[in-house]
């Protein structure tokens, strides 16, 4: 019996510290510590149960990070056109001259359209949000819905380089991921000096949507940084916009589990864009 007894204590062992670690692991970021992962041993018996701790961390962290940024930026960003709207309605009752009325009036209409742009670029990547938790994904053939996009994007300003190549098909949700190819579409468009270039590589396990353009470019220091809320380049301050194009496309990217990366672009010498969808 006692040798019985000492096989089944080797054997749990293993199972014991396993289910400690966990247990220390849950505790620390229950209490705060929201970086704490579980390392995950080849020969774990518990590994599916630790793999989705570690997403679920991750998860939790990237949520409670984001929420801090949208909140100080929508502070920061929010309050610029609410005081031009307070001292524009002040001046506006003060003002008797009806030219001076109308231009008066004019710059309120501008600082509220501004302010319903920032609403419903928060109000979208809320929804994405909400809807990380299931989507419902069809088969999308991506070369024909990327060549409505770029026909619906295209304009005198720069030069889009584009040819479907037979169908590729993946499985998404079509609503998201025009979402995902217009922002990206958008971005090279803001950036671009004059090229943009998309293509479609298929292989065995997966299919990318690459595009690139001729622009500035952004550094390797950076790239992680503009991948979170309200995150712009410094070279790109003064253009229109809320840094939240290449977020939104990260989370819609997660949102299929599909991976999002930024590099130089060969061709072109500016930004190139690959998302991943895994088959």
């Amino acid at each position: 019996y006692i040798s019985i007894l000492l096989v089944v204590m080797i054997w749990l062992y293993p199972l014991i510290k396993q289910l400690r670690q966990l247990k220390q692991t849950t505790k620390a970021f229950g209490e705060g510590q929201l970086q704490q992962r579980i390392n995950i041993n080849s020969t774990s018996y518990i590994s599916d149960i630790e793999n989705e701790f570690n997403r679920m961390a991750l998860r939790i962290e990237t949520l409670i990070s984001d929420n801090k940024l949208l909140s100080d930026a929508v502070s920061h960003d929010l309050r610029t056109p609410l005081s031009r709207l307070r001292f524009g309605i002040e001046v506006l009752q003060e003002t008797e001259d009806p030219k001076k009325r109308e231009k008066y009036q004019q710059h309120l209409c501008r600082d509220i359209d501004e302010m319903e742009r920032l609403v419903n670029v928060l109000l979208t990547y809320a929804r994405i949000e909400q809807s990380m938790i299931a989507v419902e994904q069809q088969n999308i053939d991506i070369n024909e819905l990327i060549s409505q996009c770029v026909q619906l994007a295209a304009n005198d300003n720069n030069i889009i380089h584009w040819q479907a190549s037979g169908t590729a098909m993946i499985s998404a949700d079509v609503n998201y991921l025009s979402m995902l190819i217009n922002n990206l579409l958008s971005n090279a468009q803001q950036y671009a000096s004059n090229e943009i270039a998309l293509k479609v590589e298929q292989k065995t396990s997966s299919v990318q949507f690459i595009i690139a353009d001729d622009g500035p470019g952004i550094p390797k220091d950076k790239r992680d940084e503009l991948l979170k809320p309200f995150m712009r380049g410094e070279q790109v301050q003064e253009k229109p916009g809320y840094g939240m194009g290449l977020a939104i496309v990260s989370r819609i990217a997660q949102l299929h589990d599909a991976s999002f990366s930024i590099s130089d672009s060969i061709e072109l010498g500016g930004a190139e864009f690959c998302v991943t969808f895994h088959r």
